[in-house]
């Protein structure tokens, strides 16, 4: 490191080391430090389905009898209670086990970060890198490819929204039943109904370094 000399006026060169034993004492400990720097923080990661009420769960409680029946295991001989029954399987001996008897059905669990709370609020979910907020031209090739402001690279998966279709019905075609998603009227003239709605074309791409490929995970749902 570099050290000024006030007599002199100058910079000056000098060697620092430290042990390799007091080295990796000092790495540990800053470790711990960042770690529970974290926790210490302040930030709070919970799932809010309100954001006038960012504490609704709380209000969903409710007392439970939790108990084993017969689902639960053809071993159990254990009589069902009389108020607030619920029997334990394997659907919900997660919520029980883990939840209900370690944090009394009541706590607020902080995950530290967003991701470890989608995966603790939501089952399955699918990352995306860049969503589109208009119409694209998906046959488009171009290296590199800018979507709403964003350079993609190779590998970046897209989620492509907004890409809608316009046809026209005649009167006696009922577009409750013809479409199969949330249409809108563009115009109605004389014996026809011109709509839009969102077609095939939504969903996740990605980009290969020329163009977008669709991506079938999410065809099915």
């Amino acid at each position: 490191m570099w050290v000024y000399n006030n007599n002199f006026g100058k910079w000056s060169s000098n060697e620092d080391n430290l042990k390799v034993d007091t080295f990796n004492l000092l790495k540990q400990e800053l470790s711990a430090t960042r770690f529970y720097s974290r926790i210490l923080s302040g930030a709070t990661y919970i799932p809010v389905n309100d954001l006038d009420n960012i504490y609704d769960i709380l209000g969903e409680w409710e007392p439970k009898n939790w108990y084993i029946n017969s689902l639960g295991s053809q071993y159990s001989e254990t009589f069902t209670p009389t108020k607030n029954a619920i029997g334990i399987t394997n659907l919900n001996s997660y919520e029980y086990y883990t939840k209900f008897i370690s944090e009394y059905g009541l706590t607020l669990k902080n995950l530290f970060t967003p991701n470890r709370l989608i995966k603790d609020s939501i089952d399955n979910y699918y990352y995306i890198d860049v969503a589109t907020t208009e119409k694209i031209d998906l046959n488009a090739i171009s290296n590199p490819m800018v979507i709403d402001g964003v350079v993609l690279k190779a590998g970046h998966k897209v989620l492509v929204k907004n890409q809608t279709t316009i046809e026209s019905l005649t009167i006696d075609i009922d577009p409750d039943t013809y479409f199969k998603g949330s249409y809108r009227i563009v115009e109605e003239f004389g014996g026809q109904t011109t709509y839009e709605y969102n077609n095939y074309e939504n969903g996740i791409y990605e980009y290969d370094g020329k163009s977008l490929v669709r991506d079938s995970i999410l065809d099915d749902y």
